[in-house]
């Protein structure tokens, strides 16, 4: 299956750190933020993906050396990541 690769969080945010080193509360829980919407948006992906494997006719499947039986245990690891 595809996978989408998505930029790191910090990219997305485009943050800078302080003269320290260190980056500002409000900057850290952006960061945190978007780490999870990208780990949302991946996981909706996936889901995507599975629904598309089961809907393939058993001729498709046998193309890709899966069987149905493949499909369908591919698509119950949905909450196993």
């Amino acid at each position: 299956m595809l996978m989408t690769q998505h930029p790191p969080a910090s990219a997305v945010l485009r943050l800078q750190p302080t003269p320290s080193g260190a980056r500002p509360l409000s900057a850290a829980l952006r960061a945190a933020a978007c780490r999870f919407f990208l780990w949302l948006l991946d996981r909706q992906e996936r889901a995507r993906q599975r629904r598309h494997l089961l809907a393939l006719s058993d001729r498709a499947l046998a193309d890709l050396a899966l069987s149905r039986a493949d499909a369908e245990r591919e698509a119950e690891t949905v909450g196993r990541m």
